[in-house]
């Protein structure tokens, strides 16, 4: 899509960043399920079984996109500075920097 060959745009808003993932999310899944259709009715079931494997990873992408969004929308920077530092399939509290780096 035209969104994957876009240009990284620096300092943008984090507000804007997950409502905008979430729609890629969203829109790559219809695409997929497009092609899971498609399969199904060429009778292609092996093809039709990864797309559908697909897109339940792409669905939980979406979950996450739109939950963050949805949470930086209700709790704004206290929940920004929750989730600083932690990996995007967790979200769990953050060692922070000096913790994982040994010291304090």
């Amino acid at each position: 899509t035209a969104e994957i060959t876009a240009k990284v745009l620096k300092g943008q808003k984090i507000e804007a960043i997950f409502p905008h993932d979430a729609g890629l999310e969203d829109d790559t899944i219809d695409i997929y399920n497009q092609f899971a259709h498609l399969c199904r009715e060429n009778g292609d079931s092996i093809s039709m079984k990864l797309f559908e494997t697909i897109i339940e990873e792409e669905q939980s992408h979406f979950n996450y996109f739109d939950n963050v969004d949805q949470h930086i929308t209700k709790l704004g920077a206290t929940y920004l500075s929750k989730i600083a530092g932690t990996p995007a399939d967790t979200a769990a509290p953050a060692q922070g920097f000096v913790a994982s780096q040994g010291g304090a």
